[in-house]
């Protein structure tokens, strides 16, 4: 990622930075090279106060408020569009009206599939297949009518270490009987705007690829960002949604359940709240495209 950035400055193409997370830097070589593009950087934008401070420290007398700025995850401006095509199972579940509630949970083949590196990398509490086990099973436990849609973000062939589809399968046959008829996997490859659209159908959701969590809450929908890296607090935070994060690297299994549970029970909430603010993060997200294109040179 770094040699693309050096490539670009080296042929003298302005190099504009959307809005990201910078560091922690654990390597100081590392964070002097990183710290030479973000000067060299016609414009950078960050989505989190951490950055944002970080950014404002590290470039001293050449941070410029006009070329550095803190704003939103972009993704929340993405338009939603329903999907051509669409498995019948899941379809039904769409319908409206409907009879019970519709959760959604992102199983992130990252954190899943080879479990003992992931807890190892990211320093999470438990493995993430037993966070996910307890969450599941909480819901489907304490609410008999709830349906329960596992959702890829990411999609990887068969056999990936990073397949969402291959983590989903793999959560809905642990559920076994507990889930018969009540636990979907959507088998779909979507597209992000296709994957919003499905989303936006959700009572409430919760997952660990900020992407999906972004897609989720920037349509309305109660959502429970699951933190394995700082990273989804500070978009939520920005958002002013961050109490509704949970940081896997502390909660152990039975405790996401139990923050799950309280915060599915809480949807109604949580959706008034989300309702009162979408608009105004969505207006955010709009402005930024538009300095950005003006920063890039573009009429808008």
């Amino acid at each position: 990622m770094i040699l693309t950035k050096r490539l670009a400055l080296n042929a003298g193409v302005p190099l504009i930075l959307l809005p990201q997370k910078l560091g922690p830097f654990s390597n100081p070589a590392f964070k002097a090279e990183a710290v030479a593009i973000l000067r060299a950087a016609t414009a950078v934008w960050v989505r989190d106060t951490l950055s944002f401070d970080f950014l404002r420290e590290a470039l001293g007398a050449d941070f410029d408020p006009n070329r550095h700025r803190l704003g939103v995850d972009v993704a929340v401006a993405l338009p939603k569009a329903r999907p051509n095509k669409l498995q019948s199972s899941a379809s039904s579940w769409f319908r409206a009206p409907r009879d019970f509630p519709l959760a959604g949970l992102n199983v992130s083949g990252l954190l899943c599939n080879d479990k003992e590196a992931a807890r190892q990398n990211f320093g999470l509490r438990d493995f993430h297949t037993n966070q996910t086990d307890a969450l599941a099973q909480e819901l489907l436990k304490q609410n008999p009518d709830l349906r329960l849609l596992l959702i890829s973000h990411v999609h990887r062939p068969g056999g990936d270490v990073e397949s969402d589809l291959d983590a989903a399968r793999g959560l809905q046959a642990r559920l076994g009987a507990l889930g018969e008829g009540r636990v979907l996997v959507l088998e779909d490859q979507l597209n992000a705007m296709e994957l919003k659209w499905v989303l936006s159908r959700l009572d409430w959701f919760a997952g660990a690829r900020m992407h999906a969590t972004i897609g989720a809450f920037s349509s309305g929908v109660p959502t429970l960002g699951l933190g394995y890296t700082d990273k989804a607090q500070g978009v939520f935070d920005e958002c002013g949604i961050g109490e509704e994060v949970v940081d896997l690297r502390s909660a152990n299994a039975r405790r996401l359940a139990e923050r799950a549970a309280a915060s599915f029970s809480n949807r109604c909430n949580l959706k008034a709240d989300l309702a009162s603010r979408i608009e105004g993060i969505k207006a955010r997200a709009n402005h930024e495209m538009s300095v950005i294109a003006r920063q890039a040179g573009i009429a808008c």
